[in-house]
């Protein structure tokens, strides 16, 4: 006869085996990171409307003669959009260090987009730019990260919450040439640099893009993109630049109100800048 010591371990054991084998059983399969990217895709395609953050801060330490001098530009937006009747406004802000003789200074910037023109308000001036064709997905920063995603390879990363809300994160792993043509054709990026690719290849060192998709509704609550270049300029020296970029994305299929102000009416026409990549 087994002693009663024995008859309850051999219940807890059967207890644990069988509590494993449901858990086993029943338990969600794990979620890969191709399902994550294919629900966040089919899910971009029902937004009607969002609002975004944004902010970008880049170190640049520059090495000459002179010796080694190192600044730090940073910018921030806010801004919503009506994807169904192709319409954004934005407020943007720059703000730059002393560099020589120059004083610190911090530039605001109002943007819109309607019928198929890009306006700007800076320094007391509205200016508008005819939007080219096709245009709209990469100056929308949504379309433009769903973009990004749809050509990337992807891997899953731990789980994390954004502002409270449980979220699956995905490593992107883009082409280069892809994530520069999302990255410089973002609101408030306009004056990037035209950099031919192959010169983007060999000043380019490194590079990180991160998402977090809502596991509830499975959109895009953050994307973080970093990169290193690193320029030789001959007898003047180098200059390196770090970057983040950082957005964040919600009010999603909310209202939104986008209406050009009347003095932008007589905004001045200017041709359209070249895009960042020739």
């Amino acid at each position: 006869m087994f002693s009663k010591g024995v008859v309850i371990a051999i219940v807890a054991v059967v207890v644990i085996a069988a509590a494993a084998s449901a858990y086993y059983f029943l338990a969600p399969p794990e979620v890969s990171a191709e399902q994550i990217k294919s629900w966040a895709l089919t899910s971009a395609e029902e937004v009607n409307t969002y609002k975004f953050e944004m902010s970008m801060e880049a170190s640049i330490t520059g090495t000459g003669q002179a010796g080694t001098q190192s600044y730090t530009i940073q910018a921030w937006s806010t801004g919503e959009v009506d994807v169904e009747n192709k319409k954004m406004k934005m407020e943007f802000t720059m703000q730059t260090p002393p560099m020589g003789a120059a004083k610190e200074e911090e530039v605001s910037m109002e943007l819109y987009i309607v019928e198929d023109y890009v306006y700007t308000y800076v320094d007391g001036q509205w200016f508008k730019t005819e939007l080219p064709e096709d245009a709209w997905g990469q100056k929308s920063p949504l379309e433009g990260q769903v973009s990004l995603l749809e050509a990337s390879n992807v891997k899953r990363l731990p789980d994390e919450a954004v502002d409270g809300v449980d979220c699956y994160v995905l490593e992107i792993q883009p082409d280069l040439e892809k994530l520069w043509e999302v990255l410089s054709s973002q609101p408030g990026m306009e004056e990037a640099p035209s950099i031919p690719i192959e010169q983007l290849k060999q000043v380019v060192k490194g590079f990180t893009v991160k998402e977090w998709i809502d596991k509830q509704t499975h959109l895009p609550r953050k994307v973080l993109m970093s990169m290193n270049m690193e320029f030789d300029l001959g007898m003047l020296g180098s200059m390196s630049i770090d970057m983040d970029f950082s957005m964040k994305f919600f009010g999603y299929n909310e209202p939104v109100t986008i209406e050009l102000p009347p003095e932008a009416i007589e905004a001045v026409e200017v041709p359209s800048p070249p895009s960042g990549l020739p």
